[in-house]
């Protein structure tokens, strides 16, 4: 996967704060909470389907950010993610 530089933003509205970096249709997301901060990446398919992947918990907002771009430049795999608000299809 192409190295691509991580441009973060801060997310207004949220009751705690909240960073993300888009990169294509990948969106990785670093939080603050009064526990640390958990960082996730998620992914939209071309269908609109969302998956999303836990990366852990970061005592640092730093570690939590390196820890996403570490994932994207590692191949960004995300196969063990879990797939979210898929709907379930018609039963027969």
């Amino acid at each position: 996967m192409p190295k691509a530089s991580f441009v973060w933003k801060e997310e207004r509205g949220a009751p705690n704060s909240r960073l993300s970096a888009e990169i294509g249709n990948i969106t990785y997301h670093v939080s603050s909470r009064d526990y640390g901060y958990p960082a996730y990446v998620e992914a939209r398919g071309a269908r609109g389907g969302l998956k999303r992947l836990d990366l852990g918990y970061y005592a640092k907002i730093e570690q939590a950010k390196r820890a996403c771009e570490r994932h994207y430049q590692t191949g960004c795999d995300l196969s063990k993610g879990e797939t979210v608000g898929e709907k379930p299809g018609p039963s027969d």
